[in-house]
C-alpha cells in the first residue's frame, strides 16, 4: 500500500498486482479519511454564519463531483475497466499529498496575512474566510487535475 509515491501505485495497477484486498484497503482509508474531514469541518464552522464557509463547502463537494466524472472519462467511460479501485486508490495517495502541500501552503498564506496586512478584528474571520474560499477551491481544482492526469496515465499504461 502507497502513501506517497504514485509512481509505484501506477506500476502496479497497469502490471495488474492491483488485487480486491488492495481496493479494500484504499476504499476503506479513502471514507475514513473523509469521514474525518466531515468531523473536522463541523467542529470549525459550527454556528458560522458567514456565508463564505458555505461556499467554499459547497464548491468543494462540487469539484469533487466533477473530479469523479471526469476521470470516470478519462478511464474511458463504460468501456472502461476497474474505475473505482483506480479512482480511490489514486484519489487516496494525491489526497495525502495535497493535504500535506495545503497546510504549508495555508500557514504560508496566513504568515503573509499576518505579517504584511493590519486587517481590524471585526474583519479578520470575514478575511479568513475569503481566503480559505479561494486557496482550497484551488487547490481542490489542482487535484481533480492531477487525478485525471493519473488516471489518463493508466489508461494509456504510461507512468510519468
Amino acid at each position: 500500500m502507497y502513501f506517497w509515491s504514485i509512481k509505484k501505485l501506477k506500476t502496479q495497477i497497469i502490471e495488474n498486482n492491483f488485487n480486491e484486498k488492495d481496493r479494500l484497503k484504499y476504499f476503506f482509508l479513502t471514507n475514513a479519511l473523509m469521514l474525518l474531514y466531515f468531523f473536522f469541518l463541523e467542529f470549525i464552522y459550527i454556528k458560522s454564519d458567514i456565508i463564505y464557509d458555505q461556499i467554499e463547502r459547497i464548491i468543494s463537494s462540487l469539484i469533487t463531483l466533477l473530479t469523479i466524472y471526469i476521470t470516470y472519462v478519462a478511464n474511458g467511460k463504460k468501456s472502461g475497466s476497474d474505475f473505482l479501485g483506480k479512482f480511490t486508490s489514486l484519489y487516496f495517495v494525491l489526497n495525502i499529498k495535497f493535504f500535506v502541500l495545503s497546510i504549508l501552503g495555508y500557514l504560508l498564506l496566513s504568515i503573509i496575512l499576518i505579517s504584511f496586512f493590519h486587517i481590524p478584528f471585526e474583519s479578520e474571520n470575514k478575511l479568513k474566510s475569503i481566503c480559505e474560499l479561494i486557496f482550497f477551491s484551488i487547490t481542490n481544482i489542482l487535484l481533480l487535475w492531477r487525478t485525471y492526469y493519473h488516471m489518463k496515465d493508466i489508461k494509456r499504461r504510461q507512468i510519468s
